[in-house]
């Protein structure tokens, strides 16, 4: 083989390679289980599950924490790949892959000493309730939400911690969160003694990763992503994963 045809072949290895490898930024609030601490040996199960399956097709992961809010809008904008946990209506014109990646809730969470529990919508009146800024809780809860005086909103990567300390410390009366979130993190923060679920509002909400609709890689992240989850699943690699979170397979 002449220099110049090797050249030429280096070359269009070498563009090749950039054209497969590419570098996917998923981002979120900290939202364990499901993502968690960046570079921890437990960075939340739909983090791992992401990263076994890109890495399988050369695609290196990052994994990143930000508010709910600016992790929407860095999505819209292209400035990040993907939202981890989004619905298709917290992000209308993203790109979503066909399998999800598990679902989840609303419940109510509230310290052990209350007998308060979930109802309706009017059991809420009077309360202050947190609640985290742009989350999606389904349409009632949304629209009570926006008309409640008492409602108290937190963001930022840490929005869930903050929520259950000031619930453990009388600051809200109760806390809306999964119950894999809640119970999660309770246990983190040493708190399962003192806090406890009381009831939950609607059916559970598949969640997913959504992809950015400024990318015209997105299409083939969103399909690479749902043909991998079903093929981890049938290998038991998944289950592997969400044992390692005290999880069980979503189907």
């Amino acid at each position: 083989m002449s220099k110049f045809l090797l050249k030429v072949l280096l070359f269009f290895v070498f563009h090749l390679s950039f054209l497969y490898a590419d570098e996917i930024t998923i981002v979120a609030d900290e939202w364990c289980p499901y993502n968690c601490v960046p570079g921890s040996d437990k960075p939340g199960y739909v983090v791992e599950v992401a990263n076994l399956i890109f890495a399988k097709k050369g695609h290196r992961l990052i994994y990143k924490t930000d508010s709910w809010s600016r992790t929407l809008k860095g999505v819209q904008q292209g400035i990040y790949t993907g939202a981890i946990a989004a619905t298709r209506e917290e992000l209308p014109d993203g790109i979503f892959p066909e399998n999800n990646l598990g679902f989840y809730g609303n419940y109510f969470v509230v310290r052990s000493e209350s007998e308060w529990r979930y109802e309706s919508l009017s059991s809420l009146r009077n309360l202050k309730l947190g609640v985290i800024k742009d989350y999606n809780y389904g349409d009632s809860i949304n629209n009570y939400i926006q008309n409640s005086p008492t409602t108290v909103v937190k963001s930022g990567a840490d929005a869930v911690k903050k929520n259950l300390g000031d619930l453990y410390r009388g600051i809200i009366d109760v806390y809306l969160e999964d119950h894999n979130v809640a119970n999660y993190e309770t246990k983190q923060l040493s708190l399962e003694k003192y806090l406890k679920l009381a009831g939950s509002e609607g059916k559970p909400i598949a969640l997913y990763i959504g992809f950015t609709p400024t990318s015209k890689h997105s299409h083939q992240y969103a399909q690479l992503l749902s043909d991998g989850i079903s093929e981890i699943r049938s290998s038991g690699e998944l289950a592997d994963i969400l044992a390692k979170y005290g999880l069980k397979g979503w189907q």
